[in-house]
Parts: structure tokens; sequence; C-alpha cells
């Protein structure tokens, strides 16, 4: 059994961009089948940001 596989909420990390092979792809084809799960697409911080 993959943790992908694993009953109950789960959070994945992944770096900006990876979705578009790989481990991280797999396992988003298997979570975004069910409604209840969501993905929040975290992008780089750049130096310029005005709190910094």
């Amino acid at each position: 059994m993959e943790f992908a596989d694993i009953p109950g909420p789960m959070v994945l990390f992944s770096t900006p961009g990876m979705l578009h092979g790989g481990q991280s792809l797999k396992v988003f084809k298997k979570w975004c089948s069910d409604e209840r799960n969501a993905i929040i697409n975290a992008w780089l911080l750049h130096s310029w940001n005005s709190w910094s």
C-alpha cells in the first residue's frame, strides 16, 4: 500500500510546476477524483515582496 492509498485526510507538498509528471502527478490523479480533496498551488515567493 502506498501512502496515497491510506484512508483519511492527507497533505502533499510539492514544488510549483511538478504536477506534469512523477509521484506528484500520480498522487494528484488518485486524489482529484474525490470532491472532498483540494489542491493548493503555492508559488515561490520572490525577494521583491513587500514584507521582506
